[in-house]
C-alpha cells in the first residue's frame, strides 16, 4: 500500500513515552512522527498486534505496520479506542527521523507480510548458506550462531553493523533484540533479496547498503560472520583486518571464521587464535564447509 501525506504537529507529549513500546520492538523507541494522509492504513494486514500500558492506564491493544516515509524506516501506530481520524497516522522509530521530512510531501509505503505459501514458494532453494525457520530446507544452522553470541552484549538500544550479511539473518535477530542494525552487502542480487525478506518475511525495519562507506564511522556493537575467507583465502591480512574493524567499533566485535584457512593451509588454529585475540565463544562443526570458531573481542573505538 502507498499513502500519501505531510506531516502536522502532535501536541509534543509523545516524547515522554519512548519506554512504552520496548516489549513491542526490544528497545525504547523515538515518540511521534505525525502525518496526514490522503487514506487509511487500517485497509493494509497489519505487522502486530500487542498490549501496551502507558502511565496511569490500563493496558490496551496497539497495532503496527512496518513502513518506510520517504525511504526511512518507521511503524505506524494506532490503538484501540483511538479518537484520532483514520486519516491522521503517528508512525514512531527507533532512531529520529531526519527534520526536512518535516517540511517535504511524504510517501509511505507500508509493507505486508506474504502468505505462508508466497513465501514458501519464493524460498525454493535460495538461501544455501542461511538456515530461515521459514525455509522448507535446512542446510545451515544460523540460529546456532545466533544463540552463541546473543547472550555476550546488550543489544537493545545498540547500533550494529552487519558486516558482509548476506541475505541478513544475524540482522533480523539483532533488530529483533532491539538493536538499530545496519546490513552491508555489496552483492546486489543478495543484498534485494534480503530487502524482500526485510519487508515481506521478516517485517524487521534493518537498513541495508551496498558499501560500508554509507554506514555510520563508529558501532556499537560488529558482527563479521564468516567473511574473511571469501576476500581473504590464505587469512594473510587476517590481523590488519580485525585492528581495522576495532578501530570502528564502540563496544563488541563478534567474528565467525573457518579454520583452517581454506587455501594454503598457512596458519593453525592455535596460530589464528593468537591473530583475532579476543574470547573464543564456540567452535562447531558447519554442515556444508569445515569447522568454524566465534569469538568476542572488546571494542577500540571511543
Amino acid at each position: 500500500m502507498i499513502l500519501h501525506g505531510t506531516y502536522v504537529k502532535g501536541i509534543g507529549r509523545a516524547h515522554q513515552f519512548g519506554e512504552v513500546y520496548r516489549p513491542a520492538f526490544g528497545c525504547p523507541m523515538v515518540a511521534t512522527f505525525n502525518v496526514q494522509v490522503d487514506g487509511s492504513i487500517t485497509g493494509a494486514n497489519p505487522t502486530k498486534t500487542m498490549n501496551l500500558t502507558w502511565p496511569d492506564e490500563e493496558p490496551k491493544p496497539v497495532t503496527f505496520w512496518l513502513c518506510q516515509i520517504n525511504g526511512h524506516w518507521a511503524w505506524a501506530m494506532r490503538w484501540e479506542g483511538t479518537k484520532m481520524p483514520e486519516t491522521r497516522v503517528e508512525f514512531i522509530s527507533r532512531r529520529p527521523l531526519p527534520e526536512y521530512l518535516k517540511k517535504e510531501p511524504l510517501t509511505i509505503e507500508v509493507f505486508e507480510r506474504w502468505s505462508d505459501e508466497k513465501i514458501r514458494d519464493w524460498g525454493r532453494e535460495k538461501y544455501q548458506w542461511q538456515g530461515f525457520p521459514w525455509l522448507s530446507h535446512q542446510r545451515v544452522d544460523s540460529e546456532l550462531i545466533w544463540r552463541t553470541i546473543e547472550p555476550h552484549a546488550n543489544w537493545s538500544g545498540a547500533s550494529v553493523l552487519d558486516v558482509g550479511s548476506h541475505y541478513g539473518y544475524h540482522s533480523f535477530r539483532a533488530c529483533e533484540a532491539g538493536a538499530f542494525v545496519t546490513a552491508v552487502e555489496p552483492d546486489d542480487k543478495v543484498r534485494i533479496e534480503g530487502e524482500v525478506i526485510a519487508r515481506h518475511i521478516e517485517m524487521q525495519d534493518v537498513r541495508f547498503e551496498k558499501s560500508i562507506e554509507a554506514c555510520p564511522s563508529v558501532s556499537d556493537i560488529v558482527l563479521y560472520l564468516s567473511v574473511q575467507h571469501q576476500w581473504d583465502p590464505t587469512y594473510h591480512h587476517l590481523t590488519d583486518k580485525i585492528r581495522d574493524i576495532l578501530r570502528h567499533t564502540r563496544k563488541v566485535l563478534f567474528v565467525e571464521i573457518i579454520l583452517p584457512p581454506l587455501f594454503g593451509k598457512t596458519y593453525s588454529p592455535e596460530a589464528v587464535d593468537g591473530m583475532i585475540g579476543g574470547q573464543v565463544l564456540s567452535t562447531y562443526r558447519h554442515r556444508m564447509r569445515g569447522e568454524r570458531r566465534i569469538y568476542k573481542i572488546e571494542g577500540k573505538a571511543c
